[in-house]
């Protein structure tokens, strides 16, 4: 397989990124509180004589935000600074025996050198990933652990037992060889989840878009001329029409977006390309200058540690699929042909 990025075991944990990670959760935090008071300005608008349908846009609207950033938000927040007060603690890599890992659900446990059982929740593509590579690092303190990996750069938090999970299946040692994108079974089931993703959020918009629509029926079947309710159906009809355009665009978007995953990870060959301060030479002579403006973090992470970018099929300027053979971390990629002075980057 390709080399990928993984933990430095001379990093401490005071160095694993909690501050920006404490950031990025403040933010998602402010978003919940948001959502929080969209769906408190919703209850209330039942005691305001607005109309129902007003109401029960402002509580789903509210809900879906708070709903989708909330939780996370919560976790991140606990655990980033709890791991903020170990800064002697290093990363360890763990080996895992072939029977020494147990899945059930979304949940897997594997067996440390010292006999007892992490258990962790990871993505279905790290999952499988993990099936064949058999490698993880660690950072433990007691029975608390913060998970990675390789090549992947999302932590998780998991906790060590004595046992693995009740009710558990074994998982079997699966073969890693590197075989085209749509061979790949660590590829096609990121494609599967990213897939199904999109498609729910594209029903939660399209139910925005409705709930948007009834609420602009109601207010023109209700409508009065003058005086300030005249003012409050103005100001309503304008949230509604601006919820309806967004449920619309945004379901629309997602949608095409699920059809364009399912089909780029469908590419019969990779292409790797050698990269250097952001630049790249096509198999053609040409040089590219390379953006991921909406990769994971994983992928760029990986770009960086192995001077490697691998395209889904040929390499050409515009915007590509791209990824790391054999691991979930994948995106698009913008290909610009630039000219370089004095020759190839």
């Amino acid at each position: 397989m390709t080399s990928v990025w993984e933990p430095d075991p001379k990093t401490p944990a005071s160095h694993l990124q909690s501050g920006k990670l404490l950031r990025n959760a403040r933010t998602r935090l402010l978003f919940t509180l948001l959502g929080a008071l969209l769906v408190a300005l919703g209850i209330i608008c039942f005691w305001l004589d607005v109309g129902p349908a007003a109401a029960v846009l402002t509580i789903y609207f509210g809900a879906v935000v708070a709903g989708q950033l909330g939780w996370g938000a919560i976790k991140a927040l606990v655990w980033a600074a709890k791991w903020q007060w170990h800064p002697d603690l290093a990363y360890e890599q763990v080996t895992i025996p072939p029977d020494g890992l147990v899945t059930r659900r979304r949940t897997v446990a594997a067996r440390l050198p010292d006999g007892r059982w992490l258990h962790v929740r990871l993505l279905a593509g790290t999952r499988v990933q993990l099936a064949g590579e058999r490698r993880l690092w660690l950072v433990r303190s007691g029975d608390q652990a913060l998970v990675a990996v390789p090549g992947t750069a999302a932590l998780r938090q998991g906790t060590v037992r004595d046992e693995p999970m009740a009710g558990g299946r074994e998982l079997p040692v699966v073969p890693r060889e590197f075989v085209p994108p749509r061979l790949d079974p660590v590829l096609a089931t990121v494609r599967r989840g990213a897939v199904r993703s999109s498609w729910l959020v594209v029903a939660v918009y399209a139910v925005l878009a409705v709930l948007a629509g009834w609420s602009i029926q109601w207010i023109f079947a209700h409508r009065n001329a003058g005086g300030p309710d005249a003012v409050v159906q103005l100001l309503l009809l304008l949230v509604a029409t601006v919820c309806a355009v967004i449920g619309v665009l945004c379901a629309i978007y997602f949608a095409v977006n699920a059809v364009r995953i399912s089909t780029s990870y469908r590419a019969d060959t990779w292409t790797e390309l050698t990269v250097a301060k952001s630049l790249a030479q096509l198999p053609d002579g040409r040089t590219i200058h390379i953006r991921l403006p909406r990769a994971q973090p994983s992928l760029a992470l990986n770009v960086q540690a192995s001077q490697t970018l691998w395209t889904f099929g040929p390499a050409k300027p515009g915007r590509v699929r791209v990824g790391v053979p054999g691991y979930p971390a994948s995106g698009e990629a913008r290909l610009k042909v630039v000219e370089v002075k004095g020759g190839t980057p």
